[in-house]
């Protein structure tokens, strides 16, 4: 006698008891609902990211000592005519309107130096860490 004759001769490999049937099922869902859906979890929580700001105001930037690399980085235009701030090596720029605040991209760590494309003299740089 194999193995399939002898299981079918024991009740086969699920039990024929409808009672047992029932409750054989309920612990097979059972198992995946509880086994079968676990997420993976993070151990490592993630970096707070804040605010930095750089402010345009009487035609001069306005730049935090240093930013994290997290850090959300806003430039605000507070003048009274439009300006936009443009890298050096011009990997980068934008616009902004008079009043108006824009989002710069997250930047990697390094020291970023800008300018203002429309009125030249105004120059800074810009710490990541």
């Amino acid at each position: 006698m194999n193995f399939f004759e002898k299981s079918h001769a024991l009740g086969g490999l699920f039990p024929q008891c409808t009672m047992c049937h029932m409750r054989f099922r309920f612990a097979l869902v059972l198992s995946f609902v509880l086994f079968g859906c676990g997420g993976s979890s993070s151990t490592t929580s993630p970096q707070s990211s804040q605010v930095a700001q750089i402010t345009i105001e009487n035609m001069e930037f306005s730049v935090p000592d240093s930013v994290s690399q997290t850090d959300h980085i806003e430039l605000a235009n507070n003048d009274s005519v439009e300006h936009n701030l443009m890298f050096m090596d011009e990997s980068f720029g934008v616009d902004v309107a008079a009043g108006k605040t824009v989002a710069l991209p997250q930047l990697k760590p390094g020291k970023y130096s800008f300018h203002c494309h429309i009125h030249p003299t105004m120059l800074a740089t810009l710490t990541v860490s």
